[in-house]
């Protein structure tokens, strides 16, 4: 099972989202590096940080009375984060935004473009 990292445990650690790759070009299969820009002026990402930990902390508040947890996991496999509802009393997954099959598919998807671009190539 995946481990769930609730967002605001990872806001203090802004540098570890400098190193996230974005998305890059499908067909090669490897990720772009962010920019020197988007590397070198943490302000923007933290204050991203704080906007996105003070709305997970207000949904969170709100989802107290329903024993459920709103929180956001970084894949840094596929550069992106992943949204969860879970249920603290069973730990179980409730919603998941992109689920993970969906994200196997991208990666399939991704994989299988960039074999057949090495055979064009």
């Amino acid at each position: 099972m995946t481990t769930i990292t609730p967002f605001s445990s990872l806001a203090p650690q802004l540098d570890v989202f400098s190193s996230v790759p974005t998305r890059g070009d499908p067909r090669s299969g490897k990720a772009r590096d962010r920019s020197e820009d988007e590397v070198s002026n943490p302000e923007p990402l933290r204050y991203l940080a704080q906007e996105i930990s003070r709305s997970v902390l207000d949904v969170n508040e709100r989802l107290a009375s329903q024993n459920k947890e709103l929180t956001i996991h970084v894949d840094y496999q596929m550069g992106l984060a992943v949204i969860r509802i879970v249920d603290r009393s069973t730990n179980e997954i409730v919603l998941e935004i992109p689920t993970e099959l969906s994200r196997s598919l991208v990666k399939r998807i991704e994989r299988t473009t960039g074999l057949l671009a090495d055979r064009v190539d």
